[in-house]
């Protein structure tokens, strides 16, 4: 679960946010409520394997799982989840 923090709060403490995320803590970075990015710990070794997983990963997420289903399509389907 990840704690949401201001951007202005972000960018003043950046360094204290990044050491807590090094130990394994997530932040949501938000503007006036509105989720922006998320800061996590990086995931180390994860290579083209990992990113071809998480590719997958996400086609069975949104339901992308028919062959004619391209990279813009899935685009398209995570932002109207």
């Amino acid at each position: 679960m990840s704690s949401e923090i201001g951007s202005f709060d972000a960018k003043t403490h950046l360094s204290e946010y990044l050491e807590r995320a090094s130990r394994g803590e997530s932040f949501t970075i938000t503007r006036r409520g509105v989720p922006l990015a998320d800061l996590c710990p990086h995931k180390a070794g994860g290579g083209l394997t990992a990113l071809l997983q998480e590719c997958a990963d996400l086609r069975v997420r949104i339901g992308a799982d028919r062959p004619a289903f391209g990279i813009v399509e899935a685009v398209r389907a995570d932002r109207d989840r």
